[in-house]
């Protein structure tokens, strides 16, 4: 999971919404500023969960999923997923498979080459 420490601040995210690259995955809009540094947010609004229980559910998958990504494949930049109304028809694992499609596909000319492990 994304630890606190990795999470957009407050000023950060209003900011990084102003001027972030916004690509379209199934279910969500995911925003990206290019940096140096690894922060994300997520954002699960009541009309995709009404309880704060699922919410939280949705967002704890997702940082996992964030969390996995930036391990694999030495993510960087600020990135801010945001589920849309839509989302509530579709299942969370298909939105999940869409929000990885569009980070890989998207970010790949953002990330720095792998390391060479031999």
């Amino acid at each position: 999971m994304t630890m606190r420490r990795t999470r957009l601040s407050r000023e950060v995210f209003t900011a990084s919404f102003k001027v972030a690259r916004r690509f379209r995955a199934i279910g969500a809009q995911v925003l990206y500023v290019p940096s140096d540094d690894y922060r994300a947010s997520v954002v699960v609004p009541k009309k995709v969960a009404p309880l704060a229980v699922s919410r939280n559910y949705i967002r704890r998958r997702v940082y996992a999923l964030l969390a996995t990504l930036h391990k694999e494949e030495a993510l960087s930049g600020h990135i801010i997923i945001m589920f849309l109304p839509e989302s509530k028809k579709i299942p969370l694992k298909d939105v999940l498979v869409s929000i990885e499609g569009t980070l890989r596909t998207h970010l790949r000319t953002h990330l720095p080459p792998k390391k060479d492990m031999r």
